[in-house]
Formats: structure tokens, C-alpha cells, sequence
């Protein structure tokens, strides 16, 4: 998972690796999808969209479309980071959610935010729409950290330490609307028991912004 003469993505830590555009991750077709590493499998749900533009990436439509991962979760600290384009400008958006625990996305503005265990925080800056982002979320046991395109916008401590049990991918977990996400996603890692850093953050972004800028 690098761009060709470029650097690979970090890979200590990695316990989910998504691509959209790789057969061994996505076929094309059906609803099974599969990690790079190890032996993680979710299901694409309610309808999930496949476009093979910039590489491939999934086409969710802000309604209820997700994918679910059951009772797999992060444990300790961890990292989040995927690369996303968001089609719609209103409603709160979720990139990922694991039960009552961690939360991270969009609100209406456009801005990021993240709940890990304790009260929401967000970026001051948006994300604009129909673009390419790479969004991440690093958790180090007691700050919060937000990057977005390799570069760190906010952070926040003294967060309660998350619990955290079966997560989904464009949908926040516990809630009845879905809070879905209306865009596209191409990639998606998970680290477990790991925060990246900042030159961590930085070069998975260098290893993959070519095919989407």
C-alpha cells in the first residue's frame, strides 16, 4: 500500500488495512470486505456503493449505508485514519464509530470532531466539499489528536479512556438515523494499541495523496 517511489504506509500497530481499490480487499462486487492485514471482514450494508475512479472507493449515500465490523474494536490506544470526500454540505456525518466510546466525523459546518470516551471536540477549520481528505485520529491515553492531509489541527486531553465494543464504517453506531455518511471512502486503517505520530500521520498521507490530488 504505496505509491509507486513514494513511502509505504506505517505498518507497526496496523490491525485493519481497507482499500477500495485493491481485489484482495474489495472485488468490485458483493458485500464482503476484506483487511490487508490479518483477518478482519465487515459487510457492506443497505446498499454500498463501488466506483472504480482514483483508484476505487466505496459511494455512500448520506441515508443509511455503512459497513459493519461486529464485535471487532480497538483496544488501548489507537489511530484512525482514512481518506474521504464529502459530497453532502449539511447534516453530521460519521467516518467512524465504535458503540458509545469513540466517535469521528462531520458536523454540519464541515468541520471534524471526535468523541473518545468524553465531551466532543473539534477542528476550527472545514473540510470542504466534493474533495479528497485524508482524516485521522490518534489516542495516546489521554490526548486526542485530529489531522487532516498530514498536518495536526487540534487536540484535546483529559478524555475519559474509551471502552469500546464492535465499530462501524460510515454510521454512528448507536444511533437510529444512522448519521451516515454521504460521500465516498477509498481507504480506511485501523492501529490498535497505537497512536501515531506526527511524522507517522505525515507519511501515510505522502504514501497514498497521489492517487487523490
Amino acid at each position: 500500500m504505496a505509491t509507486t517511489g513514494g513511502p509505504d504506509i506505517v505498518t507497526d500497530g496496523l490491525v485493519l488495512a481497507l482499500d477500495a481499490g485493491s481485489t484482495r480487499s474489495y472485488s468490485g462486487s458483493g458485500t464482503t470486505v476484506s483487511s490487508l492485514v490479518g483477518s478482519i471482514s465487515g459487510t457492506l450494508e443497505n446498499g454500498v456503493g463501488f466506483n472504480s475512479g482514483n483508484g476505487g472507493y466505496w459511494d455512500f449515500d448520506g441515508v443509511n449505508e455503512y459497513i459493519d465490523f461486529g464485535d471487532d474494536c480497538p483496544t488501548g490506544n489507537f489511530s484512525i485514519s482514512s481518506w474521504i470526500y464529502k459530497a453532502g454540505s449539511s447534516g453530521w456525518y460519521a467516518i467512524f464509530s465504535a458503540g458509545t466510546e469513540i466517535w469521528f466525523g462531520l458536523n454540519d459546518n464541515g468541520r471534524i470532531l471526535a468523541h473518545v470516551g468524553g465531551p466532543l471536540f473539534q477542528t476550527t477549520g472545514v473540510v470542504g466539499i466534493n474533495a479528497w481528505h485524508q482524516c485521522t485520529l490518534t489516542w495516546d491515553g489521554t490526548t486526542g489528536r485530529i489531522y487532516v492531509d498530514g498536518a495536526q489541527v487540534v487536540s484535546s486531553t483529559s478524555l475519559d479512556s474509551p471502552i469500546a465494543t464492535g465499530y462501524d464504517i460510515g454510521k454512528l453506531s448507536t444511533s437510529a438515523t444512522y448519521n451516515a455518511f454521504n460521500g465516498y471512502i477509498s481507504q480506511f486503517l485501523l492501529y490498535s494499541g497505537k497512536a501515531l505520530t506526527a511524522a507517522e500521520v505525515t507519511q501515510n498521507y505522502n504514501a497514498q495523496k497521489n492517487r487523490f490530488i
